[in-house]
């Protein structure tokens, strides 16, 4: 299995948001950094979006998911 250098994460989908620049590849974070930025959401919609962009992006990657009820 390859190691992971980069993912499309927080960054990329904020970079979206603001400006849908052609290029999304700068915006890429490496494993570390990509852990640092903690998303935060208040309604289920923007959950499904964030996960959505996320799968759309990362295409190699499996998503998993956890119930927490505390960071």
């Amino acid at each position: 299995m390859r190691k992971l250098e980069k993912s499309y994460g927080k960054k990329t989908f904020d970079e979206w948001n603001k400006s849908q620049p052609k290029d999304l590849k700068p915006t890429q974070s490496d494993p570390v950094a990509a852990d640092k930025n903690i998303w935060e959401v208040s309604s289920f919609q923007e959950l499904l979006e964030r996960v959505a962009f996320l799968s759309s992006m990362n295409k190699r990657l499996i998503l998993f998911y956890r119930g927490q009820t505390q960071d």
